[in-house]
């Protein structure tokens, strides 16, 4: 099963910010206390950068667009 947590704040957020919060969150991930928390959990935890976030992001809603209109699912 994948689980993910992510950071997302407001459109236009300027590039030196969003890339400290980026650079802080990962020094934070790749940390060996925080692996060993999540290991405790059984969670293999992971960074990326925001880039890497938004193609993931955009390719699942793309996948997930095309199930529910191949199957013809409708909102109640």
């Amino acid at each position: 099963m994948i689980a993910f947590n992510a950071a997302i704040g407001p459109a236009g957020i300027p590039p030196p910010v969003l890339e400290k919060l980026s650079a802080d969150i990962r020094t934070v991930v790749d940390s060996r206390a925080f692996a060993e928390r999540t290991a405790n959990l059984g969670i293999d935890a992971k960074g990326n950068t925001p880039a890497e976030l938004e193609a993931w992001m955009r390719q699942e809603i793309d996948k997930w667009v095309r199930i529910v209109r191949d199957a013809n699912i409708k909102g109640e």
